[in-house]
């Protein structure tokens, strides 16, 4: 039986949303003007930006009414049907029509709202509301999550692929601080590159001299190349933050594995291994900034 509110229903010819909160709802921007986002989103059976399918494909025109089917990469095949699109306010709504391997009584619309930003950027809104179990709107709502907020990256990625990848190699870390605290500390990392989301390491717990052995790989989308690492102990209700550590990736060759041992703000070290990839040339561009630099 389900455990939330029926689906609200939108009307067939109007872009508005429903009146009760998402279950999903995710803004991002996409570095590009609006004509342009919404040209490359528009096309109901055309989803190329979106590197997550195997495969699509159209039934019917490409025009409210038409139901795509897709292949994800996860091995699950998706029906949607197209219920709204409308040019003038660059809105869309499509419902979910089936589901293999199923997923019991879980129903699902979602819309898309895009708008002009400040500059030649947009501002996309992707909305989710769920009719399933309680249990299933949690995963639900996970799963969405990530899958909109990569969505909008890949729709900024179109208009700026990326300069190549990072992987970083979380080794270990060494005499984190523990004045804080006379608890044992609960040790994990986050990454940061640049002004993309941070990724996160699995927690060690009760130790100061933490071994990780994780890689976390980053997509270059810029020329800044600043490297954020913080380590953080695991608290319940508020992690404590032990130390930070920066690093340029200018100073970084491209093409090899480098290791360096950073020392933390807060005290301690932590080693990491860089591999930076580049599509073009063996050193990340410098930065505007730099080159003003250079030429004074």
């Amino acid at each position: 039986m389900s455990t939330v509110a029926p689906l609200p229903t939108l009307g067939g010819q109007s872009p508005a949303e429903p009146t009760e909160p998402p279950h999903v709802d995710v803004t991002g921007r996409v570095r590009a003007p609006i004509d342009q986002v919404w040209a490359l989103f528009k096309p109901f059976g055309a989803l190329d930006w979106w590197p997550i399918y195997q495969w699509v494909k159209l039934e019917g025109a490409d025009a409210v009414g038409g139901v795509r089917t897709f292949l994800t990469k996860t091995g699950r095949t998706y029906a949607e049907k197209l219920v709204v699109r409308d040019d003038a306010t660059h809105t869309e709504r499509y419902d979910l029509v089936s589901v293999s391997p199923a997923v019991p009584s879980l129903r699902s619309i979602s819309t898309i709202v895009t708008m002009q930003a400040d500059g030649d950027e947009t501002v996309v809104h992707w909305r989710s509301w769920v009719d399933a179990g309680s249990m299933v709107v949690g995963q639900f709502r996970k799963v969405q999550t990530e899958t909109y907020t990569n969505a909008i990256q890949s729709l900024d990625s179109h208009f700026h692929p990326a300069l190549g990848t990072l992987e970083v190699t979380l080794v270990g870390a060494k005499d984190l601080p523990r004045e804080h605290t006379v608890w044992p500390l609960d040790p994990y990392v986050s990454v940061r590159l640049d002004e993309g989301e941070p990724q996160t390491s699995r927690t060690r717990f009760a130790t100061t001299h933490p071994t990780f052995h994780e890689t976390l790989s980053f997509a270059v989308l810029s020329n800044e190349g600043k490297l954020e690492i913080g380590v953080w102990d695991a608290h319940l209700g508020r992690d404590h933050l032990c130390g930070t550590a920066e690093i340029d990736l200018h100073t970084v060759a491209a093409g090899a594995s480098t290791a360096q041992s950073l020392a933390l703000t807060g005290g301690g070290t932590i080693e990491v291994e860089l591999r930076l990839t580049l599509t073009d040339g063996e050193a990340l561009p410098p930065t505007d900034a730099m080159l003003r630099e250079a030429h004074w």
